[in-house]
């Protein structure tokens, strides 16, 4: 296609913002039928009824603007090129979400989500790699148990834990998971951290999940039975957004750079 003239931009425009994919879809059938002759004066009554009148309008216009700019070879090509259009429209706007998760009393009316739910809905919708970091993992047997669900899928699952001579709760998660393939643990060893004035060592805190670097959730909350149930938690559930793959990125970089290492 060449560039579209000034008119044509604008019903474009009008098209991909006032008409719903599967409406557009609807009158693109229906376009299939009409004569290329009877385009470029195009008006909804040439469609037959239709639910929306006012998409019908801005259907209309666009195809009027296909033909007096040239673009227009015959109704079918010109009837999958808008399905097309109108579908990628659609799933450009759907773009990033953002949910806030909550585990803790709730004031009346509240809907947040809970944490733990938001944490399996990560883990089941991975398919191909799962990023799945805490400080610590400790008696939430709903956890492992979608783990494990995802391990059988064949899903490579990389669990990042604090390091067990700073903290004991993940040694039962390790020996659940000890010889399952797909699954690697990777910690980060006191000679790799920055010391304190006082001697302390820095500290694994990070809490998050990413599934296939498309939906990531960010927490308060450990992979503990109290901070799943009674603690006041709070976070994030991103889906479909750039912050998801640079998490995993991120992490993926420290395991090369040497500042995370597989446990063993």
């Amino acid at each position: 296609m060449n560039l579209p003239s000034l008119p044509l931009q604008r019903a474009l425009q009008d098209f991909m913002t006032e008409v719903p994919a599967e409406v557009a879809s609807s009158l693109c059938d229906r376009l299939k039928t009409v004569a290329l002759a009877n385009l470029s004066d195009l008006k909804p009554i040439h469609l037959g009824p239709v639910p929306y009148p006012q998409a019908a309008d801005i259907f209309c216009a666009v195809v009027r603007e296909c033909v007096a700019s040239g673009l227009v070879s015959n109704a079918g090509h010109l009837a999958g090129w808008l399905t097309s259009l109108a579908a990628t429209t659609e799933r450009q706007s759907a773009g990033e979400s953002v949910e806030l998760v909550w585990t803790g009393p709730l004031p009346d009316g509240s809907v947040l989500r809970r944490t733990d739910q938001a944490l399996q809905e990560v883990i089941c919708a991975s398919v191909q790699r799962l990023l799945v970091v805490s400080f610590a993992i400790f008696k939430v047997a709903h956890i492992s148990k979608a783990l494990k669900e995802a391990v059988a899928r064949r899903v490579e699952v990389t669990i990042v834990l604090e390091d067990q001579k700073h903290t004991a709760p993940a040694s039962a998660m390790i020996k659940e998971f000890e010889g399952l393939k797909g699954v690697r643990f990777l910690v980060w060893p006191e000679a790799k951290r920055p010391l304190a004035a006082t001697g302390q060592h820095g500290a694994m805190h990070v809490k998050c999940a990413v599934a296939d670097e498309d939906i990531l959730f960010i927490s308060s909350a450990n992979l503990t039975e109290f901070a799943l149930t009674i603690n006041m938690e709070m976070g994030l559930l991103i889906r479909h957004g750039e912050m998801s793959r640079m998490v995993a990125r991120h992490f993926e970089a420290l395991l090369q750079d040497g500042i995370l290492v597989p446990l063993g």
